[in-house]
């Protein structure tokens, strides 16, 4: 099969898989019908978990999620669910005293943890901005826009540049950016906050293109660039104190793809001529690295983890073959080099055969290097939600608009 019909036929699965599987699952199995929202976990077997808490983090990505699929496929009923997402975080999750999205509320929507994390503000802003961009809700970007002011207001470092991470309620800095139980218990800085940051800041420039935003979105790209990248090895770094210096050299495959094409996006959303070009040096490199290191030959799929040349982490989660489909086909499309699209496209090959969840719907959280799916492991949750495969899907189908017949 030549590029062009390889391009076609995984536009035309992607969007298969959007419309018929992810998004349908998502709308059958998430919406909290009794208390509002969505439920906060939900098992593999489509089960909702008693009592579970509610967190911001899956909230503002479902917001994202159907925002972004009701502008590009204008579905009533997606612009439905991403209303009723935005209004539940609006009442339930926004800090009406200082402003803010809170951490965690519990299963009826009460807050229940009111840290303000930025990991969940870069979340709230970007699904805020992806709303606007969608459905054109005034308060929508008036959120964002007061999301980016108190980021800047409590958390910007002046001093080291980048974003402190961590606050109580009232924006009093905490001294733990820790996201989960897996992360460096004494971490200050972390790329994946960063990345998170860039993103949501970049969807806000499309629709406010504002002075500072546009500095700090520079700024945020310059990082990357600089102390967050390993030229030697091709690698982000994703642990650092507050000067920015490397705590930890175990690098992840998925936010190191990840960044590889939203750097570049950043980039060309800004007009830098001179970020574009360094970002897409940034991508090409990444994606070969990761293509060499983290590919699993044997097995198929992108593995989690890695140090030293060597995979340390043989699992593979779902996040990280959606961002890798994204990731290679961007690296294919800056150099024309194959190599990126075959792997994009033996990665969605892999996913629809080992990473679905053909019986239960949606994809597994994760699968083991062998391909046996935790099944104990959330199917949605705080962390398990559909924005990655969603996002994906949506940026090869925009991608290979040009590759379509007249007729198409």
């Amino acid at each position: 099969m030549n590029a062009v019909d390889l391009q076609l036929q995984l536009r035309k699965e992607l969007d298969a898989e959007l419309r018929k599987h992810i998004l349908e699952y998502w709308m059958t199995h998430a919406i909290d019908h009794e208390h509002g929202g969505f439920y906060g976990r939900v098992n593999r077997y489509n089960q909702p978990v008693e009592n579970a808490l509610k967190s911001a983090v899956l909230n503002t990505r479902i917001l994202w999620t159907f925002a972004a699929a009701y502008r590009m496929i204008d579905n009533v009923k997606y612009r439905s669910v991403a209303d009723d997402a935005f209004d539940y975080i609006d009442k339930r999750f926004w800090d009406k005293e200082y402003g803010g999205v809170y951490w965690l509320v519990n299963d009826t929507g009460q807050p229940y943890d009111r840290k303000k994390h930025i990991y969940s503000q870069a979340f709230a802003l970007y699904g805020y901005s992806e709303y606007y961009r969608a459905a054109g809700y005034q308060n929508a970007l008036e959120r964002s826009i007061e999301i980016f002011n108190l980021m800047e207001k409590y958390c910007f470092d002046d001093e080291n540049n980048g974003y402190h991470e961590v606050f109580n309620n009232a924006w009093n800095p905490l001294p733990d950016a820790k996201l989960n139980d897996e992360d460096i218990v004494v971490v200050k800085r972390s790329l994946n906050t960063h990345l998170h940051i860039i993103e949501a800041f970049t969807n806000l420039y499309r629709i406010w293109p504002d002075n500072i935003l546009y500095n700090r979105l520079k700024m945020l790209i310059e990082l990357f660039l600089g102390p967050i990248y390993d030229t030697k090895h091709h690698h982000l770094y994703q642990f650092f104190d507050e000067q920015w210096n490397v705590t930890d050299t175990v690098y992840s495959y998925g936010h190191d793809i990840e960044a590889s094409w939203l750097l570049s996006d950043a980039a060309t959303v800004l007009n830098d001529a001179r970020l574009i070009a360094a970002t897409d040096k940034l991508a090409e490199e990444i994606a070969y690295t990761t293509l060499i290191e983290g590919m699993d030959k044997v097995n198929g799929g992108l593995s989690n983890s890695g140090k030293d040349g060597e995979v340390v982490d043989t699992d593979k989660q779902w996040w990280v073959q959606a961002e890798a489909i994204v990731g290679f086909f961007d690296a294919y499309q800056k150099t024309g080099n194959e190599e990126f699209l075959n792997a994009a496209v033996q990665i969605w090959s892999f996913a629809k055969d080992k990473v679905k969840d053909h019986k239960y719907g949606d994809w597994f959280f994760k699968i083991s290097q062998n391909g046996k799916p935790y099944l104990n492991e959330d199917k949605i949750g705080p962390w398990k939600c559909p924005y990655h495969t969603v996002r994906a899907c949506i940026e090869v189908i925009r991608r290979t608009e040009h590759v379509l017949s007249p007729t198409g």
